[in-house]
């Protein structure tokens, strides 16, 4: 993978799966800018990846909020220049039987993993358009979708629907020809890290 040149953000990039994504990026030679809640994280994230010699950034960004999401799509241009690659990573898990979720936790739910990817492909792609302009498939929208949004399970119905619900926006951006970029649902398999395994049912940690 070749990203010389070309700038990427990564929403929950502080931890985690975000981490880890920051890092594949900035070794294929793109600009990172790694956006999260977790202020402190983000910026030990940052300063671990420029030691290396890499080029990477933070701000700290609430997916839930317009004003966030065009405050950090400026924070990309000012830093490095523009946009070429959003990765709409953020979200997050809990696990409770159903009787017991309230309407509050389901939309709090949806509020960061679907409603964060809805905005993050509206500010984005404007963003990236400018750069694809010679290239119309030279910017690229990666959701983060899971194996749980194509199955479901009793003890994760909010987050099943919320990663189900990223996949078919996913697919309807694929098919509207005005968002000039290529947009993908990355399903990936089930794993754990720390930022949830703590959430977790304990039959799943045996």
């Amino acid at each position: 993978m070749d990203l010389n040149e070309k700038i990427v953000l990564v929403t929950g990039g502080a931890r985690g799966i975000g981490a880890e994504i920051s890092h594949a990026m900035c070794e294929a030679g793109a600009s990172v800018i790694l956006s999260d809640m977790l202020e402190k994280e983000g910026k030990l994230k940052t300063k671990e990846l420029n030691k290396l010699g890499y080029k990477s950034a933070f701000i700290k960004h609430d997916v839930t909020k317009e004003s966030h999401w065009k405050k950090t799509i400026e924070f990309c241009t000012k830093t490095f220049g523009g946009l070429d690659v959003l990765v709409n990573n953020a979200g997050i898990f809990f696990s409770k039987p159903l009787e017991e979720i309230s309407i509050k936790e389901w939309r709090h739910m949806f509020a960061i993993n679907v409603e964060g990817v809805f905005l993050g492909t509206k500010f984005a792609v404007k963003e990236i358009k400018k750069r694809s302009i010679k290239n119309e498939v030279s910017g690229s929208i990666i959701n983060l979708s899971s194996v749980a949004g194509l199955v479901g399970a009793s003890f994760i119905g909010p987050y099943n629907a919320s990663k189900g619900a990223v996949r078919i926006f996913s697919n309807c951006c694929v098919l509207s020809k005005n968002l000039g970029s290529r947009v993908h649902s990355s399903v990936s398999f089930f794993c754990l890290w720390s930022g949830i395994s703590g959430s977790m049912p304990a039959w799943t940690k045996k």
